[in-house]
């Protein structure tokens, strides 16, 4: 249909409730939508806040499928598994203790205004029912969420409305008090207004309110239906404000598209509905719940790394004819060194000092921070003398930069008939050290090699960096590998296995192709990686037969050591007992003799079968885990089998030859 005959239909048929755009959408992909007409649109409302993966995203759209195909709805009287599993990341994820599942914003408003004034009742009784809002939020269209929006306009033909609502001034203690009485039971608020113009709420008010509410028990009630699900940079707005809500509602994005919503309370609330106070026909429907659930996630720590150059740390000083402060040094920065070296001195930079590269020996990085320059400096100026300064091993790795650490938490969502990586969500901490030297750059590598080398459609992420007191420094150039590419490769792993793909096709599934961006937006300028995956294949391939083939000379080998090592365990007792010191010590007491060579012989039978149990685990382990194509859980549970295997031979053969 085109957009006319679509439109003639709607003004036939709809209640014109909306003030429509003039197009008639046909599909969309990502943020992009083209109308019946072929008209190509960048949407940048998101369907009012609601597409959070885009239009048409598959691993969305596939999840849906899969669970229509499996229920698409059931009554609120049975448990399923896609609206346990969603509650289940959503409660940890925000910090409350339990959550409600309906079908939309102003629902989801209505519940928790039920539960503010429920709660308020069975503590105090009657009388104290009302609930303070601000002027200008919008909190939905039913006939009390429409009262509970401050705004005038609003409040028009629909009487009567609910009562039970007063309005403040945003960011206005003394507004919001001159509304405070006896009366009040909570304040429900946006912290950042939409409808009523995008009105961020101040810090030290919000945190004004919610001490306020917590003196008088008053329940704080946070509205992120639209500020929700990630929509500000972090799971939910009111976590950039240091508060915690007694409830919080959501909506719009959380199910990408589909009907759903809902409120989430803290410990001290959870109790107050209980069976029969409020429910919802389609609350949590099964499909909705699914739209959220395709993830796969890890956190990894890399620790500090210190530089192991060929020749430690090695500077000299003195002073010239002219009587300015020569220091050499490995810096690879000497410029930038001297000036911060030079204030501690006492001097000032190109004109009471100098620095000199000197190029002995690699640097492997280190000296992107100074190390040395500062003490032979002071020792020049304290002696007058020449100076010269050499670290051993152990200094050079104590007093000179290390790569810094990163705390790193990785999500991908993938299809999972595809492989392909749809999303991605970083969080990550650099430790820098005692200074803040570079730490903008540093925490910068994050975003910019985190999941690189693939092509991935949405990516999110926030860094910090922090300034610790570990030994010196951190060195600036170890942030691209280790650090951010580790997590990236670790987690591609843990994907296929989830999958069930070989890692190396999923590598190749979702590695850069012409038309994919790296994390900052760009467009590499070569795409290689298709390529040296085509020519690693097939030594790939011949790797993994080979490992097929070793693993059955490997569980061979096992079992034999494991009794080999088992009989020689249980021969030593026997001859231990034919000894001329055994028998001279022992013969004269037969029945201590007969109960201590009784004792010793169960004693060397249970050490057999456990070191040998012991052994054959290890060994079996780390050769598995060497030569064979096996995860480390399935090496695991090799070793642990072929060890239970051979435990017989530890416990018969013994038995026949003492």
């Amino acid at each position: 249909m085109n957009f006319q005959e679509i439109k003639a239909l709607d003004e036939g048929y709809v209640l014109q409730t909306y003030g429509r755009n003039q197009a008639a959408i046909d599909h969309g992909k990502g943020a992009s939508l083209w109308d019946t007409e072929g008209k190509h649109y960048i949407d940048f409302t998101s369907g009012i806040g609601v597409c959070s993966l885009g239009y048409a995203n598959e691993t969305w759209a596939k999840a849906i499928y899969d669970q229509a195909m499996k229920v698409g709805h059931i009554s609120n009287l049975f448990y399923t598994e896609p609206y346990a599993k969603l509650a289940s990341k959503l409660v940890p994820a925000s910090g409350m203790a339990a959550a409600f599942f309906g079908n939309s914003g102003a629902e989801a408003n209505e519940g928790m205004i039920k539960l503010a004034r429920k709660y308020s009742f069975e503590k105090y009784g009657k009388g104290r029912a009302t609930i303070i809002t601000l002027k200008n939020s919008f909190h939905g269209r039913t006939i009390t969420t429409l009262k509970a929006t401050g705004q005038d306009h609003f409040h028009e033909f629909f009487f009567p409305f609910t009562e039970g609502f007063r309005y403040a001034e945003a960011n206005d203690m003394d507004s919001l008090m001159a509304q405070a009485g006896d009366d009040v039971c909570g304040v429900m608020m946006e912290l950042i207004q939409g409808e009523g113009g995008v009105n961020p709420l101040q810090k030290d008010y919000v945190q004004a309110v919610a001490k306020l509410c917590a003196q008088r028990d008053w329940l704080l009630l946070v509205d992120e239906v639209q500020t929700g699900v990630g929509r500000t940079g972090t799971m939910f707005a009111y976590q950039q404000f240091d508060i915690q809500p007694d409830v919080l509602t959501f909506a719009k994005g959380i199910a990408g598209g589909l009907p759903f919503g809902g409120f989430m309370t803290n410990e001290k609330c959870r109790e107050v509905l209980r069976a029969g106070d409020h429910g919802s026909t389609f609350g949590g429907n099964p499909v909705s719940a699914a739209a959220a659930n395709v993830v796969v996630e890890d956190s990894f720590y890399t620790q500090r790394q210190p530089h192991l150059p060929i020749e430690p740390d090695v500077g000299y000083g003195y002073m010239n004819e002219e009587g300015k402060l020569v220091i050499h040094s490995k810096s690879i920065g000497l410029h930038l060194h001297g000036l911060m070296i030079a204030p501690g001195l006492g001097l000032d930079f190109g004109k009471d000092m100098i620095m000199v590269q000197c190029n002995a020996g690699g640097t492997f990085g280190y000296k992107f921070s100074p190390t040395m320059e500062a003490l032979i400096g002071v020792a020049v100026l304290a002696t007058g003398r020449p100076c010269h300064l050499h670290y051993n091993y152990e200094q050079q790795q104590q007093y000179t930069g290390k790569r810094s650490p990163f705390f790193t938490t990785v999500r991908y969502a993938a299809d999972k008939a595809t492989g392909k990586i749809k999303a991605m969500e970083a969080d990550w901490i650099v430790d820098h050290g005692p200074y803040s030297e570079f730490g903008d750059l540093l925490t910068l590598r994050g975003a910019q090699y985190i999941g690189a080398g693939y092509g991935i459609e949405n990516i999110r992420g926030i860094g910090r960096t922090v300034c610790t007191n570990h030994a010196w420094g951190a060195a600036f150039r170890g942030s691209g590998a280790p650090e951010s590419e580790f997590p990236s490769e670790v987690l591609m792993d843990e994907l296929a296995e989830k999958l069930g793909m070989d890692p190396l096709e999923l590598r190749a599934i979702n590695c850069y192709r012409p038309g994919d961006t790296n994390p900052s937006g760009q467009t590499p300028e070569v795409f290689s990686l298709p390529e040296m995956i085509d020519i690693l294949r097939p030594k790939y391939q011949a790797a993994k037969e080979k490992a097929a083939a070793v693993l059955w000379r490997v569980c061979l080998c096992g079992f034999a050591a494991d009794t080999i090592a088992g009989l020689a365990l249980m021969f030593a007792p026997r001859l231990f007992s034919d000894s001329d010191w055994f028998y001279h010590n022992i013969e004269k007491h037969a029945f201590y003799g007969n109960l201590f060579e009784s004792v010793w012989a169960v004693l060397y039978v249970s050490a057999g079968i456990l070191i040998a149990a012991v052994a054959i685990y290890c060994f079996n382990r780390f050769y598995c885990l060497k030569r064979a194509n096996l995860t480390l859980r399935q090496t695991r549970l090799t070793a642990l089998a072929l060890s239970v295997l051979t435990a017989p031979w530890l416990f018969l053969l013994p038995t026949s030859l003492l």
